[in-house]
């Protein structure tokens, strides 16, 4: 395995937590804003939830140290502190929150009880849609009418996407989304990434509609089935953890069509995989770049310039 981030990421909880509620959540939900309540993100996928909606957390723990949320996080001005090889909840403590928000961690949810006997703690489940992950953080923070605003401005880019494809004779392509961390594996059917693909009217080889399995987020897949792996277009999470070496050093992949006809696009598996609505905005854009030639690909070194593009188009 290529270092923690890619252990943690990989391992992300998909059986839930304990008391888990309707809104993709668990732990307690607080009714007022916490404009004056000191919040503490337990990792960066929380701290980007957070503040998609306006709150910015008064500490972030980093677990992934991806360059996207990194750069992300220092130009929002957010304090950060390492997690620890297991959460360090003293960390936690010493920050006398008022409220925790952080993600289904393994290592986060053994210590869920602990946290919630100091602060209301809400961990959103990393297997649930990212909707259901946004509106479970705004009920952390009393803000769900921004959650809804910015579900309801991503869901109707989704439906234009979907439309602007149609249009272009591009409706119901097939897009194999393949990553390398370090065994093969793609976003199932039902993950933040298969769903929003489904709902712009595009497919994906059928090797990649499994639900996920072992113990992993995500459809494992092995190299001597790379053939399977074909679509109108083949996406490969890049950056950071997310090697792409082994799979276009494979003897097999020359063999794919795509890859015969060029078609072929690196994406950032870290901001792919992050399931937040940042991140939707952020995949959108980059099927728009490969599937109609509208723009470019962006890279993890963006992420910083095209969030606070994304803060002024919610607020827009």
């Amino acid at each position: 395995m290529r270092g923690r981030a890619g252990l943690l990421a990989l391992a992300l909880a998909l059986t839930a937590c304990g008391g888990e509620d309707d809104d993709g959540g668990s732990g307690g939900a607080a009714a007022a804003p916490a404009d004056d309540r000191t919040v503490v993100a337990l990792d960066e996928f929380a701290a980007v939830a957070l503040l998609s909606l306006g709150v910015e957390p008064d500490l972030a723990l980093t677990v992934f140290d991806y360059e996207s949320t990194g750069a992300l996080l220092a130009d929002q001005g957010v304090a950060t502190q390492p997690y620890g090889a297991a959460l360090d909840v003293e960390r936690v403590l010493a920050a006398d929150p008022d409220v925790v928000v952080g993600v289904s961690i393994p290592t986060t949810l053994e210590v869920q009880d602990r946290l919630q006997q100091v602060a209301p703690t809400t961990v959103l489940d990393y297997a649930s849609s990212w909707q259901d992950q946004l509106t479970a953080a705004a009920g952390a923070v009393g803000a769900q009418d921004r959650a809804a605003g910015v579900v309801a401005g991503l869901e109707a880019r989704t439906r234009q996407l979907r439309d602007d494809l149609a249009a272009a004779g591009r409706g119901g392509a097939v897009v194999s989304v393949l990553g390398d961390n370090p065994d093969l594996f793609s976003p199932p059917p039902d993950s933040p990434v298969g769903s929003l693909l489904a709902a712009a009217g595009l497919a994906r080889p059928p090797a990649q509609q499994q639900a996920s399995g072992g113990g992993s987020p995500f459809t494992l897949l092995s190299e001597e089935l790379l053939p399977e792996q074909d679509g109108d277009e083949v996406l490969l999470l890049s950056g950071g953890p997310y090697a792409t070496a082994d799979l276009t050093g494979s003897r097999l992949w020359p063999g794919l069509p795509a890859v015969q006809r060029g078609d072929v696009a690196e994406v950032s598996g870290e901001v792919w995989l992050s399931s937040s609505a940042f991140a939707v905005d952020w995949v959108l854009d980059d099927l728009r770049a490969v599937l109609l030639e509208e723009g470019a690909v962006a890279a993890a070194g963006d992420a910083a310039g095209r969030f606070r593009a994304f803060l002024d188009e919610q607020a827009g």
